[in-house]
């Protein structure tokens, strides 16, 4: 698992960043690489969903998280073998009296197993249902670089299947790490039949479009994608039974009425 890094703020007025002086930045989210011209750290910061909603909230009278929130999600699928599938996320944040700062994230569903283990896993999954511990993450740039990031979780060819664009910040960014972490506990194993990062990436999506108004954001399908969510080649298939949707916004709905009490009272 990720750990705090130790010369971390969660939030800082950052009196000697030279870009934007005033601005109150989560460090997390938007590390001192962003906006920086001249940084050259390319490692992402990794936080697992728990970690993310709890970093967020920890400090929300410093550094409230209504103005960090989510612009758009793409769905991506990989290109070879095994069609890993991943979401981009594109976040923004927009304090008043600060400078707007964006980056990019990659939230997906891995195992801890060697990545020989986990391939022979995936390639075996068939006639090998040996789990392994799930490691759902958050996987954040740090200057701000969407091809650096892809390229240092080895995810440079891929796909686009689907985009969400959110209008008027109807999505926060701690509430996509309360949903993730709902989704997360319900199996924390990964298994290459069932609980693989098809399962954990169509369930993110599925259930965001469910909690959200569909007002409040545009799908758009590729026409051009050569395969769907959840094709794994031309032996598998994988759908989102609806009441297990509705089992994780049953779960995230009642997290989200305490975080939001807690969030009143600390505002």
């Amino acid at each position: 698992m990720s750990q705090r890094p130790t010369d971390y703020h969660l939030s800082t007025q950052n009196p000697q960043y030279q870009f934007y002086p005033e601005a109150r930045r989560n460090l997390y989210v938007f590390p001192p690489g962003v906006a920086d011209p001249g940084a050259t750290n390319t490692v992402p910061i990794q936080l697992n969903p728990p970690q993310l909603e709890d970093y967020l909230k920890s400090q929300v009278a410093h550094d409230p998280v209504q103005h960090i929130y989510v612009t758009s999600l793409e769905y991506c699928k990989q290109l070879k073998k095994p069609w890993h599938e991943f979401i981009i996320v594109s976040v923004k944040s927009d304090d008043q009296g600060a400078a707007p700062l964006e980056n990019f994230i990659v939230l997906d569903r891995t195992t801890t197993a060697s990545s020989d283990r986990a391939a022979k896993h995936i390639v075996n999954a068939v006639s090998n249902s040996q789990l392994y511990p799930a490691q759902d993450m958050f996987r954040i740039s740090y200057n701000g670089s969407i091809k650096n990031l892809l390229n240092h979780c080895n995810l440079s060819k891929y796909e686009v299947l689907e985009k969400l664009v959110f209008r008027n910040e109807a999505f926060l960014l701690y509430e996509l790490a309360a949903l993730s972490k709902a989704i997360s506990s319900r199996h924390q194993f990964y298994n290459a039949l069932k609980y693989q990062c098809f399962w954990y990436a169509n369930l993110v999506w599925e259930c965001i479009i469910q909690v959200l108004q569909s007002s409040t954001f545009d799908l758009t399908r590729s026409a051009s994608a050569k395969m769907t969510r959840g094709d794994f080649g031309k032996i598998h298939y994988l759908k989102v039974s609806k009441e297990e949707t509705l089992k994780v916004l049953v779960a995230f709905r009642r997290e989200h009425f305490i975080s939001e009490r807690y969030l009143s009272e600390v505002r």
